[in-house]
């Protein structure tokens, strides 16, 4: 064989080695491929499925947390409770994962006053195939007790057990309360509450009545509720003072000037007008015989009870009326009282700046407000038959007793019942 031809055979014979070689490196390098993007694929799997367990499993438990709260009601059956908590979770696993589980399982059930609640869900998986499984168990459990319901204080309660319109609202008024409770103790079917224009709001920290309300219901603020229970008048047992024997004056009228009047009864009411300004002394006025007119002027009290005997009434327009209750003695944080019959009152137009409580339990209230009043009082507290209130702008009822010095009744600091649900999670 020449030179030549031994030449080229053993560059054939190196180009079929190279072939084979890189032949075997192909193979090798799909095999080790494959596997890396077998693991690839396996992790990003379970990336995937382990942070949709986590999050399904937060939704559960703040389902199961959802269930047994609504559950606990001492007022049903252990039974009955079991059977709303699992409705409740039914509904809502439902709503939340639709197909997204494979299935669940609940169980309810009470350990003395304890209501516990426990569920295995299925959880769908990619990764867990291999295994031989569709799904992996996410388990969660939740318990609940009655907490204290609890009571708050009152700062509008109308007394009357049966009548219409209470609480009733009339042109463009609102009535702002929203740091104290507003109470109607009659059980009128629909129309306790009643707002009759789309511009009346009544806003409290809870406005509760026995029956319920009409018209424009929906701007309530919260919600208007049914009152669990009808609240006894909280001051019957409390002694009206009686007229005295002397009267320190007779149909009193005060026109355009500035008085200062002494304690006492006084006969055949009061006259205040002409842009009079009335200054009240401290201690106890009783007016009887006559109406308690204020109009068109000021009357000021500071540490004084005013008291209205028999049918006196009060007829309050386009006045200043700015009483503060005494802080000490028998009818300390009173400001207003009366015999307890039915009389019927009436406020137009002016500023009411009220430091204490208003007891009229008999006495019907037709308010019409203009504007916003001034008002520097720190609380007030209306007990009364009922309120009619209309015109426009805003009655502002204040409520800050922790920051006054006139102390706030105990007898009407935990009267209201709450409305807010009695039940607590126990972790």
């Amino acid at each position: 064989m020449s030179d030549h031809i031994k030449a080229i055979y053993r560059l054939c014979h190196v180009d079929n080695f190279v072939q084979k070689f890189i032949s075997d490196i192909r193979g090798q390098f799909a095999v080790v491929f494959a596997l890396l993007v077998l693991g690839l694929i396996t992790s990003t799997a379970a990336v995937v499925d382990l942070v949709g367990m986590s999050s399904a499993k937060v939704k559960i438990q703040n389902l199961m947390d959802s269930s047994v709260l609504a559950g606990i009601d001492s007022t049903k059956s252990d039974v009955e409770q079991k059977k709303i908590a699992k409705k409740v979770f039914k509904k809502g696993y439902k709503n939340i994962f639709g197909k997204k589980t494979l299935g669940y399982n609940t169980r309810f059930k009470f350990d003395g006053d304890y209501l516990i609640g426990n569920v295995t869900v299925d959880y769908k998986t990619i990764f867990a195939w291999p295994l031989g499984s569709e799904s992996f168990p996410i388990k969660v459990a939740s318990t609940a007790t009655e907490g204290a319901g609890g009571r708050g204080p009152v700062c509008i309660m109308t007394m009357h057990p049966t009548r219409a319109h209470t609480l009733e609202m009339k042109d463009r008024v609102s009535l702002l309360a929203p740091d104290c409770h507003i109470y109607g103790n009659s059980n009128n079917v629909e129309d306790v509450v009643d707002l009759h224009s789309p511009e009346n709001f009544m806003v409290g920290k809870s406005v509760q009545a026995i029956g319920y309300g009409h018209h424009f219901i929906e701007n309530v603020s919260p919600p208007l509720s049914h009152a669990p229970e009808l609240i006894p008048d909280p001051f019957l047992s409390m002694l009206i003072p009686k007229a005295g024997s002397v009267c320190v004056a007779n149909n009193l009228e005060i026109s355009g000037n500035n008085a200062m009047l002494a304690p006492g009864t006084y006969c055949g009411g009061l006259n205040a007008n002409s842009g009079a300004t009335v200054r009240l002394k401290k201690g106890i006025y009783v007016f009887t015989g006559g109406d308690f007119t204020i109009e068109g002027s000021t009357l000021i009290g500071k540490g004084a009870t005013i008291v209205l005997k028999d049918k006196t009434e009060i007829i309050w327009e386009d006045s200043i009326i700015k009483l503060e209750a005494p802080k000490t003695g028998p009818y300390a944080s009173i400001a207003l009282m009366g015999d307890r019959i039915n009389v019927e009152h009436e406020i137009v137009e002016s500023g009411i700046d009220i430091h204490g409580v208003v007891y009229l339990p008999n006495g019907e209230f037709e308010w019409t407000n203009t504007g916003i009043p001034e008002t520097t009082a720190l609380w007030t507290v209306w007990i009364v038959d009922g309120f009619s209130w209309d015109g426009d702008g805003e009655i502002n009822i204040p409520f800050k007793p922790e920051l006054s010095n006139i102390p706030f009744p105990a007898k009407l600091n935990n009267i209201i019942p709450s409305i807010n649900t009695s039940a607590r999670l126990v972790k």
